[in-house]
């Protein structure tokens, strides 16, 4: 016992001397930027550095509070590295700039510029780790005796009934859209791949967009070991592999990610002690997925192999992912550009989920009779819709997005845009919350629908970094419509048996 608390207080002091690093990166953060008010930009370089050291602190404080109990937080930031700081580390190691940008169209960032750049990827980085070590989860729980513990398990049993027929369903076709993205899009040049929309049937769209939702359902529902393993290998054949022969490797990512974090929860290792072998098998699971990238993006452009290196590999994946910094700093410079406010950027989304989606296009057309169809990209698309990443890459080069270019998006940016720089923190710190919240998954648990929404939160988290704030929102309304579909079954099939059942054993017991 006294051998433990020694290696506990030792492990707190080291957590300690960690927060102690992270309050001198701030307070030196400050300091460099006190030259902003006599416009001396010479500190610019020490800015960009002190990004990197702020991680490198943050990184080694979840390693030591245990990496498996916080897996999530883990992740993000490893996103946030590999696609907003990682493709910059390598540039600037060869020699490059730290303020010059070649993403989409090049771009040299003026020193103020570049001071309000590292500083929103600073504060973002501080936010989300501010908001996330501040938030006290209380342990919830979940059954007050065997006989609520005992209805939650045959509640989730019949519901696995049901959904174990929509899976199989959906799954078919979801598989068969995709494919057919493939092989529509894999004959197509980059740009044209970019701008056309696949023509397929109607309902097998719609099942393709049920199909996520049902997946994260029956994934709540406590499946037994086996039916587990299965849901997840369909689910990242059709959401990750598949998109690998057309280049999509921030998909495959999002899905393995979100696997690792669930397997995390649903084999309890998050209250098991990480050792080191588990570590190391947790790095060479990670080299394995970025020499797996490396090889299909290779072997798609026709290029040789044979004479790279492992951090020749690493820096090719780093350059060629990362990117998103970019978007980043073409906000800052093109702020006042934007025809409307920040804020019609930040929430599109959401009027676009509501006004212009596969559901409420089918249901006009088969009403009115006509084919409605959604607009591409191009000015068209511009005069509809206020989206952000659209408008910014219209607005950076016409002549790129025009011909079917485009630049992405980043939570950053977005936010920067709509409410300033305080936004930035302000939805950090929620963000850090909302993962801290997030951070784990009860798989007893009976509450399938709160569960399946956390497991939709989780697996956008990923692609945040470089995607927009409210991208989700169509996918969100696809899974209120899969919840309501699998609640009317439920409903139809089982509640009046379940209510006759509940009769007859009132009827014993009186």
């Amino acid at each position: 016992m006294y051998q433990t608390g020694r290696l506990n207080n030792k492990k707190h002091i080291a957590v300690s001397l960690v927060k102690i690093c992270v309050l001198f990166s701030f307070i030196f953060e400050l300091f460099l930027d006190l030259g902003s008010v006599f416009q001396d930009y010479s500190y610019n370089f020490y800015l960009y550095l002190n990004v990197y050291f702020l991680l490198l602190f943050i990184i080694i404080w979840i390693f030591l509070i245990g990496i498996n109990k916080h897996f999530l937080i883990f992740c993000f930031y490893a996103c946030m590295f590999i696609f907003l700081l990682g493709q910059k580390l390598f540039v600037v190691m060869d020699g490059g700039s730290i303020d010059e940008f070649l993403t989409f169209k090049l771009l040299k960032l003026t020193g103020a510029e570049y001071l309000t750049f590292t500083n929103l990827l600073y504060f973002s980085l501080l936010g989300v780790f501010l908001g996330y070590d501040t938030t006290k989860v209380k342990q919830k729980i979940e059954y007050k005796d065997e006989l609520t513990k005992k209805r939650a398990f045959s509640h989730m049993h019949r519901m696995r009934k049901i959904l174990r027929v929509l899976y199989i369903i959906t799954f078919i076709c979801a598989l068969i859209m995709q494919i057919k993205i493939v092989v529509t899009k894999g004959n197509l040049s980059y740009t044209d791949g970019y701008l056309v929309n696949v023509d397929i049937n109607p309902i097998i769209k719609i099942g393709n967009y049920m199909f996520i939702g049902i997946a994260f359902l029956y994934l709540a529902c406590r499946p037994n070991k086996f039916e587990m393993l299965s849901i997840l290998f369909s689910f990242i054949l059709v959401e990750g592999v598949v998109q690998l022969f057309i280049g999509r490797r921030a998909l495959i990512a999002q899905v393995i990610l979100f696997i690792c974090w669930y397997c995390i929860s649903y084999f309890k290792y998050d209250e098991k002690k990480l050792k080191f072998k588990h570590f190391l098998y947790l790095i060479a699971f990670a080299l394995l997925m970025i020499i797996l990238f490396y090889v299909v993006e290779t072997l798609r452009g026709g290029s040789n192999t044979n004479n790279s290196s492992l951090f020749d590999i690493l820096k090719s994946f780093c350059v060629s992912t990362g990117g998103s910094d970019s978007t980043i700093a073409n906000t800052i410079h093109y702020k006042e550009a934007f025809p409307k406010s920040g804020c019609a950027y930040l929430f599109a989304p959401i009027s676009d989920a509501i006004k212009d989606n596969v559901l409420i296009r089918q249901i006009i057309s088969i009403i009115t009779g006509t084919n409605i169809t959604s607009s591409a990209q191009g000015l068209h698309y511009l005069t509809q819709h206020d989206t952000f990443s659209h408008w910014l890459s219209y607005t950076v080069s016409p002549e790129l997005y025009l011909s079917g270019h485009g630049m992405g998006s980043s939570f950053i940016a977005e936010t920067y845009v709509a409410f300033g720089f305080i936004g930035v923190v302000i939805f950090s710190y929620i963000l850090g919350k909302l993962i801290k919240r997030f951070k784990g998954i009860n798989k007893d648990s009976g509450r399938i629908y709160v569960k399946a929404l956390i497991m939709f939160f989780v697996y956008n988290l990923f692609v945040l970094p470089r995607g927009s704030v409210f991208a989700s929102m169509t996918d969100l309304l696809y899974l209120v419509f899969t919840f309501a579909v699998v609640k009317i079954l439920y409903n139809v099939l089982f509640v009046p048996t379940v209510k006759s059942s509940v009769g007859v054993n009132r009827g014993r017991v009186s």
